[in-house]
């Protein structure tokens, strides 16, 4: 037994990576071909290898313009999408079960009608009131922030740990110290903003409306309902991506960002420079 343990791991092999590759399941064909290439950097295979990683990341940036495309509204351009999908690897395709995870009839359930961001700003930000609340707001909204990094990292620890649910990692994680950390002072300056607001306050209002995007954020994460995984996954990267954009939104209309066209450009990286956008 003690000989078997200290046998090293069989080395990297690139017709398994193909072999997986041919039969759709493309991530695991990219990390196994990822994993020949730094064995044999030099191998005139390495370079096959290469070619098939940059064809699958093209298939998986399709694959999320598709579902960016449906979420928009644009059924019919989502469906031309997954045509492209199917001609590069129509196996692929047909795995993922993309027609079953996604309807192409609707758009999704979790899409709101409405949007959030207002077109100009409602408040006064040289308001004395504004002023005084604005520390307490920005604690809220960099609460809100830390949550979703934390939570994002966590969803792709356990998207890669083979040995868990990843949908039940993240809704343990939801509930943990840390996380619990965040949001309880988050909740203890919410209360304190909604203590010194003694009118209707349109910064407050708009932070209500946010609020309530965020605790169905985590009414998500922490649902008993299993859905697909994929299907999870884009749920939660739309609901990461949209919180974060509104978040960055407000603190560049309270001042704290710089409202040039390169701040503006920097909403989009934000959003999506954490794991798994």
């Amino acid at each position: 037994m003690l000989s078997l343990l200290a046998c090293p791991a069989p080395p990297p092999s690139l017709e398994e990576a193909l072999d997986l590759y041919r039969d759709g399941r493309i991530n695991e064909a990219r990390r196994e071909m990822g994993a020949y290439i730094r064995t044999k950097p030099y191998n005139p295979e390495s370079e096959e290898a290469r070619q098939h990683i940059i064809l699958i990341r093209r298939i998986k940036q399709l694959e999320s313009i598709a579902v960016e495309q449906w979420c928009l509204g644009n059924h019919q351009g989502a469906a031309k999408i997954v045509g492209i999908m199917r001609i590069l690897h129509p196996v692929y395709v047909d795995s993922a079960q993309i027609y079953q995870i996604i309807d192409f009839s609707q758009p999704p359930q979790w899409i709101s009608t409405q949007s959030y961001i207002p077109e100009q700003a409602l408040f006064d930000t040289t308001d004395q009131f504004v002023q005084r609340t604005k520390p307490l707001v920005l604690d809220i909204l960099d609460y809100q922030q830390e949550t979703i990094a934390h939570l994002a990292k966590q969803w792709e620890v356990g998207k890669y740990n083979e040995s868990e649910d990843p949908v039940q990692h993240l809704a343990t994680s939801a509930a943990a110290p840390e996380t619990m950390t965040l949001l309880e002072a988050m909740d203890a300056a919410y209360q304190e903003l909604h203590q010194m607001t003694m009118k209707p306050d349109p910064l407050a209002v708009e932070l209500d409306l946010l609020m309530d995007q965020f605790n169905q954020f985590l009414a998500f994460i922490r649902s008993d309902t299993v859905p697909q995984i994929v299907s999870f996954d884009y749920t939660f990267q739309s609901y990461k991506r949209e919180i974060l954009l509104q978040i960055l939104t407000l603190k560049i209309r309270l001042g704290t960002l710089s409202e040039s066209t390169e701040a503006a450009d920097s909403l989009s990286a934000t959003a999506t420079a954490l794991p798994g956008s």
